[in-house]
């Protein structure tokens, strides 16, 4: 009886240990408010353009993360795209790879559902993702 009741204990907490185990296994999002805010249109587009006209993985999303880190933005991007680019940079650098698809196929609306983006933060988000675009493929 002892042993019967230990073992539905632990059937119970599995899915925690689980969840747990699952949550530390991510790589920490990487927080670019210090980015410059001066960058020239050729390094923030040679960041950007790291996963252009490819159907990209999580890894290479992450790696663009880390690049438009270093790169920072230009000078004449809007307030909320730069702070879109902050939320961009934040959350594409955890992308599983459901976001990093949705990112791929341009559902900018699936990869905010995937980031659990609030709805003025979709907004920025989708702000700079047309600023990169604009700015870069134009």
């Amino acid at each position: 009886m002892i042993i019967c009741r230990a073992a539905a204990c632990l059937l119970a907490t599995l899915p925690a240990v689980l969840l747990l185990a699952a949550c530390s296994a991510g790589e920490d999002p990487i927080v670019a408010t210090g980015a410059p805010e001066d960058a020239t249109i050729q390094d923030f587009c040679g960041a950007y353009d790291e996963v252009a006209g490819e159907a990209a993985d999580a890894d290479a999303y992450r790696e663009q993360a880390r690049m438009l880190a270093g790169s920072g933005t230009p000078r004449d991007i809007p307030f909320s795209g730069r702070v879109g680019y902050l939320l961009y940079v934040e959350h594409v650098s955890t992308a599983d790879d459901s976001a990093a698809g949705d990112l791929s196929d341009g559902d900018l609306e699936a990869a905010a559902d995937s980031f659990d983006l609030a709805e003025a933060d979709r907004a920025a988000f989708v702000a700079f993702v047309d600023y990169a675009a604009g700015t870069c493929f134009s």
